[in-house]
């Protein structure tokens, strides 16, 4: 039997970019049993729209606001979705049509309960930069779970609802609801993957400096690319230009950070000399200094 798989939007207050996004869950190549569109709080007509988009597959789960970014309306999916795997899609983010096709044969081959997705960072100036740290790297895990390091944006992570209830679900928390609920799935064992090719355009709200008209604008020229044909393959190529540049950049800081290391172990030799040097000197007068 098929994995099942439901995708979740939660959101408040912005209605465009949320039904933008859910349009990019809807029109997944693998269908989604569900989207739920969780509204915390809305009072802009998002629970009204959604829920006359007219798909039956979506659900409206319009609740009062909750504390923070509304982290607790979300265990209402954990409860509610009669699904193996959620896949979670912030409201100002877009999939690419295959990103759920991509994921469900990991979660089918018994391989992982936690997919980490690639992702491109898209810029209000349209630039796209690669990001995401693969979990299932030893060092990334320690970085994320030690220092709160984790480049991973919540649209790119999906993860079984066993593991979601397992790790004690969402919970209140002042800020990073999402980075608390994912390192409490890698403390609890969960065994991740990732997919290396990009599936997710990632349009983080924080510091972007840019206003909401022109932000639902960009997204949904973006979703217009992503559904004609003649334009995703274009797209593809330019997250993938982005993906290896970003791979390029490391390269080169880790060239550089070699260069130094070399430097410093000269420098470090040379002082080595300079201290053995400087004791063979002092040498005669600390036993001149003795005898006195």
């Amino acid at each position: 039997m098929s994995m099942r798989i439901v995708a979740a939007i939660p959101t408040h207050n912005r209605r465009e970019t949320a039904l933008l996004a859910m349009q990019s869950a809807l029109e997944q190549t693998h269908p989604p049993e569900a989207v739920f569109m969780v509204c915390d709080g809305c009072d802009d007509g998002t629970a009204e729209a959604a829920g006359a988009f007219g798909d039956p597959r979506v659900v409206v789960l319009d609740k009062p606001k909750a504390p923070g970014a509304g982290w607790l309306n979300r265990n209402d999916v954990l409860e509610q979705a009669d699904a193996d795997v959620v896949a979670w899609l912030a409201d100002d983010d877009l999939w690419l049509p295959d990103h759920l096709e991509r994921i469900v044969p990991l979660y089918e081959s018994g391989a992982a309960d936690l997919v980490q997705s690639s992702c491109v960072l898209v810029e209000a100036d349209d630039s796209m930069v690669g990001c995401g740290l693969d979990w299932g790297v030893a060092r990334f895990r320690k970085g994320a779970l030690e220092t709160g390091r984790h480049e991973t944006p919540s649209s790119a992570v999906s993860h079984t609802v066993e593991l979601g209830r397992r790790a004690g679900s969402w919970r209140t928390v002042d800020k990073y609801g999402d980075k608390d609920f994912w390192h409490r799935m890698l403390r609890a064992g969960a065994r991740t993957s990732m997919l290396t090719e990009p599936t997710v355009l990632f349009l983080r709200n924080w510091e972007r400096h840019q206003p909401y008209d022109d932000r639902v604008r960009q997204n949904g020229a973006l979703l217009e690319r992503i559904r004609d044909p003649a334009e995703l393959p274009l797209l593809r190529a330019e997250i993938a230009r982005a993906v290896h540049q970003r791979q390029g950049d490391v390269d080169e800081e880790i060239e550089r950070l070699e260069l130094r290391i070399g430097d410093l172990v000269v420098e470090g030799e040379w002082l080595r000399g300079e201290r053995e040097r400087l004791l063979a000197e002092a040498a005669p007068r600390r036993r001149r200094f003795w005898r006195r």
